[in-house]
């Protein structure tokens, strides 16, 4: 019989009534009281422990370049992926933006190393600006990271203990020192000053100091940089900081060092070309005082005096040649100062000089490709390396562009050349004719005319120097603020409702769920109803317990 009746009990589904359930929770109302008392105290244990956080969102405009599509078309016809994988502008900067570097500059600014952090028992609270005290390196003996605790002794005086310098800890070592005075400790010597929160300071302080680069990987782990829209050149850069204050000072102080850097890069081709023409002018000096030079030992061997006399028929005869002849020469001359700069191997992989002064503007738009390129190719960099398949393919098209000007280059000198010649040819003629002139007159008119083409180059070049100088300094950011940090005063994590809700469900739930799954693992027969669906005669039922309500032994016939 009994046999029958566990084959039976294993074929055969239990299931629970609505009473059942009303006597899981009737007959256990304490239980779930008990319960949901547990993960209501877990949950406010947990809110009083947990730093809240704050969101802060502020919104930039990046400055498209308009050679942006010019620099993806060059990727294509250098053989690269072409304009569908090239990154957009924007897309560019925002990875600029969340870079550990640029946020290295921020923390280093905005003196982020330390961190002070108050016991107050079961939680550790974070200090930032109501700080008591402010720490200053003097000379620090710790490569990465070292902490303390500081206690005060007195009205100025303070004991450090529990140092840790880097993986080592120094238990042992205690340092009394006073405010303002600067102290040996196992990791250097730095000076504690006072702040304005100083006289509210009664609890111990813990104060750690990190190196830079691990601070900024920290905060750079708590922005969030993002492209608003597909067609958009607006960023939104969120930060999550314990402290408002915190994070709107990041989020200022990054913009500002991320426009300070851009201007530095756009001013590295202005400070080339600067170089480049400083370069031919020192060149052009030499020349000039060279020609000078001989110009006056000829006047001094010929006791020539009038000059002005002597030349003046010349002059205004050959004024139109002359004119077209010192144009073609210092259209030459730069040509040429440009090839030598792109044959040079020192300059293989440097900006090239723009706004030289080339009447061509063709090679001069070839040039100003490239350095745009160059700037793109050198701020990825920073983020890859140059084995990413991008980068390869911006070298390409820096290779490509760089053939293509040279080849322009020198197209552009032969044409000049051949310019030259027949202005040279016409002035030959003129001067054939002119019989009446000496010798001297012609060789002191040869010396003037080099002297003059030398020096008008020389003028020429000193005023586009300065034309590049001042073009530097005029320079501005690259991104406009549109919305400046801000968000809501009420912390984004942890949520306090939220919390609460999950606990009151958790302590509700949790007894019901470990009653059901014990009533469901029972296979004991309790009652008459237990057997009453099944096909089983059964005789009588006897209590097992005096004053049992309802759980009765049942005994099958």
């Amino acid at each position: 019989m009994n046999e029958n009746l566990n084959s039976v009990q294993q074929n055969e589904e239990s299931s629970m009534t609505l009473s059942d359930i009303w006597h899981l929770i009737w007959d256990y109302k304490w239980w779930y009281v008990l319960s949901v008392a547990v993960c209501i105290m877990i949950a406010v244990f947990y809110l009083y422990v947990t730093p809240p956080e704050y969101v802060r969102v502020a919104k930039v405009i990046i400055n498209e370049d308009v050679q942006s599509n010019v620099m993806s078309d060059l990727i294509t016809m250098a053989g690269g992926v072409g304009s569908d994988s090239f990154s957009s502008n924007a897309n560019n900067e925002a990875e600029a933006f969340a870079s550990p570097d640029l946020m290295e500059k921020v923390v280093r600014r905005l003196a982020l190393e330390t961190a002070y952090t108050e016991d107050q028992g079961i939680r550790k609270v974070s200090l930032y600006d109501s700080t008591p005290v402010a720490m200053t390196i003097v000379d620090s003996l710790a490569p990465v990271y070292f902490s303390f605790r500081m206690v005060r002794t007195g009205d100025d005086t303070f004991l450090l203990k529990n140092f840790q310098v880097g993986p080592d800890k120094v238990r042992k070592v205690r340092v009394e020192g006073r405010l303002g005075e600067n102290v040996r400790t196992p990791a250097g010597t730095i000076r504690l000053d006072p702040t304005p929160y100083f006289e509210d300071w009664d609890r111990d302080i813990l104060v750690s100091w990190a190196y830079p680069m691990a601070r900024a990987k920290y905060y750079a782990s708590n922005l969030v940089v993002t492209v608003t829209g597909k067609n958009s050149t607006v960023l939104a850069l969120t930060m999550t900081d314990r402290f408002i204050s915190r994070a709107e000072r990041v989020l200022n102080t990054l913009i500002d060092v991320y426009n300070e850097e851009w201007i530095q890069d756009k001013n590295r081709a202005a400070r080339s070309t600067s170089d480049f023409i400083s370069e031919r002018v020192k060149i052009i000096e030499g020349e000039l005082s060279g020609i000078e030079t001989d110009l006056k030992d000829y006047k001094e061997k010929n006791n020539l005096t009038d000059i002005q006399a002597l030349g003046q028929a010349y002059l205004e005869e050959l004024g139109e040649y002359s004119a077209k002849e010192f144009e073609v020469t210092n259209q030459l001359a730069i040509a040429g100062f440009i090839r030598d700069y792109l044959t040079d191997p020192k300059n293989d992989r440097s900006l090239l000089p723009s706004n030289s002064g080339l009447s061509n503007q063709s090679v001069e738009s070839q040039i100003s490709d490239y350095n745009e390129l160059y700037l793109e190719r050198e701020k990825l960099i920073l983020n890859s390396s140059a084995d990413n398949p991008l980068i390869e393919d911006m070298t390409l098209a820096l290779d490509a562009i760089k053939s293509a000007v040279l080849t322009s280059i020198e197209n552009l000198m032969g044409t000049l050349e051949l310019q030259a010649s027949q202005i040279k040819d016409e002035e030959s003629k003129i001067l054939s004719g002119m019989a009446s002139s000496s010798g001297q007159e012609m060789d002191l008119l040869s010396i003037e005319r080099q002297q003059q083409v030398k020096q008008s180059l020389y003028l020429y070049l000193l005023q586009k120097r300065e034309e590049n100088d001042i073009a530097a300094l005029m320079n501005v950011g690259n991104t406009r603020v549109i919305v400046t940090p801000n968000g809501s005063t009420h912390p984004s994590s942890p949520n306090t409702l939220l919390v609460l809700a999950a606990a009151l469900i958790l302590g509700a739930f949790l007894p019901m769920g470990i009653l059901i799954l014990a009533h469901c693992l029972d296979c004991t027969v309790r009652s008459r109803e237990d057997i009453s669906r099944l096909s089983v005669s059964f005789l009588s039922e006897i209590p097992l317990m005096p004053g049992a309500r309802r759980w009765r032994a049942l005994l099958p016939a």
